[in-house]
């Protein structure tokens, strides 16, 4: 059997920097929507923010991270539903944006050797399907990341009106 060299193993993704920035970005985003879903269970709890990373940080997965940050909103927006239906729009698109995220760090890449097509398939038992997978893609959950952080932020200042007695500071 003939030696490997590393080389033979490295991603020829490598050689589409459109690619790896796309998901570098990505997974950049991605945790800074997760600091600002932090924020929001702050105003939910009317408590600084460092408080509310330890409790909301403390999952080490991201999906239990946003139930916990569901759960506390449904208890504590019960008497505001216009505002538990906004927390629950940025909660349902969240979960799908981290969602897209997971496929995409945690999928196969590939070039097509002829074409030199970027392909992904999702790792699975059952094979695998690669298809073509243009940067753009990564690109429009990026920005769907990003709209999700200005509306998770906006919301900060309505929650705190709403929740927080009147004088009261964060404590």
């Amino acid at each position: 059997m003939p030696e490997s060299s590393l080389a033979s193993y490295a991603s020829k993704l490598e050689e589409h920097p459109e690619h790896v920035r796309a998901i570098g970005m990505l997974t950049i985003e991605i945790a800074a929507l997760e600091r600002l879903l932090a924020n929001l269970l702050a105003a939910i709890l009317t408590t600084n923010v460092d408080v509310a990373e330890a409790i909301y940080l403390s999952p080490k997965g991201n999906r239990a991270r946003i139930d916990i940050l569901a759960n506390v909103a449904k208890v504590r927006l019960k008497s505001h539903p216009r505002l538990l239906k906004q927390v629950e729009k940025i909660i349902s698109r969240s979960r799908g944006v981290i969602d897209k995220r997971h496929e995409i760090v945690h999928s196969e890449w590939r070039v097509h050797p002829q074409t030199g097509t970027v392909m992904m398939g999702k790792l699975s038992g059952s094979g695998r399907k690669l298809e073509p997978f243009p940067s753009a893609k990564i690109a429009r959950v990026i920005d769907d990341t990003r709209k999700l952080i200005v509306e998770s932020v906006n919301l900060v200042g309505p929650l705190e009106a709403a929740l927080r007695p009147s004088g009261k500071k964060s404590t």
